[in-house]
């Protein structure tokens, strides 16, 4: 039966036991159909507790009123439990566009099917068929308390889940089919943007991708829809009900959009979706949001942008300056004749020149690809206009390019609602101020250089960690992570510097590592203790040695906190801790539950 709670009210593991956190007005929750004393059994979506029967009262509408404060959170924890799992680099997920989704579906009401033809429901309009997907392919995150039940698609919270999981396998899916030389390889795949990864959403990964490219031509931009979208690619059932489903951006029947029409709808829609999922953000989790931006110094590395523009640097290819930019990444001297495509050379060279430790270190690997900068830093959503100057956007081909899966470049302004301006290299043959369309966004990215007030990323730079420091935080990564992805052992890393950071610790990185009773690698009567506390600088051990190198990129400040702020965390494969009882699941990163806001 379905139940919303009627005030905000506590949310027990037990009657009258420890409280798990709050429901609020009007959250929807599942009654299980068993009560005790004054208590009734329900599922808020994911985890079975207790609350009192007379803080709760069944639906007056016909479906549960959304909560935008918990649809909105919940999404970010979706977006940061895809984007940790090494699977999903480089198509990672977004909040802000999971949101968007909603707008463009709902404006965020829990709706019932908008169509006879499809079970489609919930502010996302998930399906049955794309949950399926979700629980067949979404492996941990299908379970992320229990597993999900096959009904569970309508439940607004949950379902977030499944489009997550879309979103990824749609942008994989262009990926693959687009990635074909010379435009891109396996290696160096290309880059789809938010608005063909929307597309893929409305009509499928190949029409979007026939999209991109009758997008490319004239002849192509003016072709209609009912033109362009025949089988295989669409049957003449499932077009007919686009035109009567989505005649706001695809036409009708009797009048379809041509492909441009149909470009300039979506990119009106999504972009105007995006700016509203970004001010929910802003209102709902502003810990999202970038730090330092603007702040003098806060983007050391565009001095040096600037100051290579003014000197007009350009091809031709043999020019030795750009042959230069490679020596900053991973790629190795240039040779003689022309170089290859150098935006993200351009790039990581202005960071390696910055004089900025942190900047320098933060360099991805095979950073002359512009596909690599989208693990850099920290992800800003696409709707925010007051992007920091000097942070990193990505972008998807531009058209008639060839050789290249992305483009990469220093944001410099919005010009207009639908052209972004960026300072870059490689931009018609040099280094210079371009115009670009916001439709072919992929990415922005900040790193934040300077010391963070309180609480988490890279707010460790405001005290000097010693080698002692390094090398503790290394053995605790090894104790407690070893055996998890890059992702996972950051993780465990981040949590030592937010505990240094939250003055709840000790105020070292090797005091809040040995601190008793804390990390289990280091408690008494552990036969793991001896083995780590006996791992050195000079170990040969391979896992301790990739240890320590996450543990300098963090504490150096070149790795985002992926946890979201958690100071706590423990394996799934243990029963929750009493500590638990009122957190805040940030995360899950391999067998590991993050958490903020522990008492």
């Amino acid at each position: 039966m379905k139940l919303q709670a009627k005030k905000r009210t506590d949310f027990l593991q037990t009657p009258t036991g420890p409280k798990l956190g709050i429901l609020f007005p009007n959250q929807p929750v599942e009654s299980t159909g068993k009560t005790q004393d004054l208590f009734s059994e329900i599922d808020p979506g994911g985890l079975v507790g207790w609350a009192l029967t007379a803080d709760l009262e069944a639906s007056d509408e016909e479906r549960v009123p959304l909560v935008p404060e918990i649809f909105v959170q919940q999404s970010i924890v979706v977006e940061r439990s895809f984007n940790n799992l090494p699977a999903t680099v480089p198509w990672f997920i977004a909040a802000d566009f999971l949101i968007a989704r909603a707008i463009i579906e709902t404006g965020l009401i829990n709706s019932g099917p908008k169509s006879t033809t499809s079970d489609a429901v919930g502010p996302l309009q998930v399906s049955s068929g794309e949950w399926k997907s979700f629980l067949k392919d979404g492996g941990d995150l299908a379970k992320p308390f229990k597993p999900f039940n096959p009904s569970d698609f309508d439940n607004y919270v949950s379902q977030i889940w499944a489009a997550g999981h879309s979103m990824l396998a749609d942008a994989k899916e262009i990926s693959r089919l687009k990635s074909v030389p010379p435009v891109a390889s396996e290696s160096d795949p290309f880059l789809p943007s938010y608005l063909s990864v929307f597309h893929a959403y409305l009509l499928g990964p190949a029409p979007a991708v026939k999209i991109l490219d009758e997008n490319e031509t004239a002849a192509g931009r003016d072709r209609p829809l009912d033109t362009v979208l025949v089988p295989p690619l669409l049957k003449a059932v499932q077009l007919k009900t686009l035109f009567s489903t989505r005649s706001d951006l695809v036409g009708t029947e009797a009048a379809p959009k041509t492909v441009a029409e149909f470009v300039a709808a979506t990119d009106g829609a999504l972009g105007s979706a995006l700016a509203k999922a970004f001010e929910l953000i802003r209102q709902f989790a502003p810990g999202e949001l970038p730090q330092g931006g603007g702040a003098p110094g806060s983007a050391p590395w565009l001095a040096i942008a600037k100051a290579i523009k003014s000197r007009n640097v350009a091809e031709p290819g043999d020019n030795p300056e750009i042959k230069k930019y490679f020596l900053s990444t991973d790629h190795g001297a240039v040779g003689g004749g022309g170089v290859p495509a150098w935006c993200g050379a351009f790039v990581a060279h202005c960071l390696a020149k910055s004089e900025n430790a942190t900047a320098a270190a933060s360099i991805p690997k095979v950073s002359a690809r512009a596909v690599s900068w989208r693990k850099w830093g920290k992800a800003i959503a696409v709707g925010l206009k007051d992007i920091p100057e000097g942070a990193v956007v990505v972008l998807s081909p531009q058209p008639g390019t060839t050789g290249s899966s992305g483009h990469v470049g220093f944001h410099s302004k919005f010009i207009d609602a639908n052209t972004i301006e960026l300072l870059g290299g490689n931009q018609h043959r040099g280094v210079n101020l371009s115009p670009f369309k916001v439709s072919t966004i992929v990415d922005i990215r900040w790193l934040n250089v300077a010391p963070t007030p309180s609480g988490g990323g890279s707010s460790v730079l405001d005290q000097i960690a010693d080698p002692d420091d390094h090398l503790a935080l290394a053995r605790t990564i090894f104790g407690e992570a070893r055996g998890e992805s890059n992702a996972g052992r950051e993780a465990v890393a981040h949590v030592v510097i937010n505990r240094v950071n939250s003055h709840k610790f000790r105020d070292t990185i090797e005091g809040v590592c040995l601190q008793p009773s804390q990390f289990s690698c280091f408690n008494v009567g552990d036969p793991n203790r001896p083995k780590i506390l006996a791992l050195d600088q000079d170990s040969e051990n391979p896992t301790f040695k990739d240890c320590l190198a996450v543990a300098r990129r963090v504490i150096d400040g070149a790795v985002a906190d992926n946890t979201g702020g958690a100071t706590h965390y423990y394996a799934r494969t243990i029963a929750a801790p009493s500590w638990t009882i009122g957190a805040t699941l940030t995360a899950e990163i391999g067998v590991h539950r993050f958490f903020k806001n522990v008492r």
